[in-house]
């Protein structure tokens, strides 16, 4: 007991970055608040309750279940700014596959923003190449 709930606790903390498996997110988030994980309890019980009061907001629920800007295609987009800036949304949640595509795809459709296009996924490749 005294492994297992601190390695839910991490797997649900890295969870919760990556906006993935809310159910992990909030059954972590309970463990830090049961008492057997030893001295740092009066630290873990406050972040714990923090934390879930977190989850429980509806725009944390919505990041974990997905912006909706990932579920478009790129020609779905009426302007280069939203495919701008959904690209960029997956370029912050770390699907750097993906942001390079619908820059790509941006870049095609409104050559005028070309250059910035060229440049952020400069800086995705900078990211990627760190990485590996």
């Amino acid at each position: 007991m005294f492994m297992v709930l601190p390695g839910l606790g991490l797997a649900g903390a890295v969870s919760m970055l990556q906006r993935r498996r809310y159910a992990m997110s909030v059954a972590a988030a309970c463990c830090m608040m049961i008492p057997v994980l030893g001295p740092c309890f009066g630290l873990t019980l406050p972040i714990g309750i923090w934390v879930l009061v977190l989850l429980r907001r509806q725009q944390i629920q919505e990041a974990f279940a997905g912006t909706p800007e990932q579920s478009q295609s790129p020609n779905e987009y009426d302007n280069a700014d939203d495919a701008i800036a959904a690209a960029s949304t997956l370029d912050r949640n770390g699907e750097w596959d993906a942001a390079i595509a619908l820059y790509r795809s941006a870049a095609a459709r409104w050559p005028e923003q070309a250059n910035y296009i060229d440049n952020c996924i400069k800086e995705i490749a900078k990211k990627q190449a760190a990485t590996m």
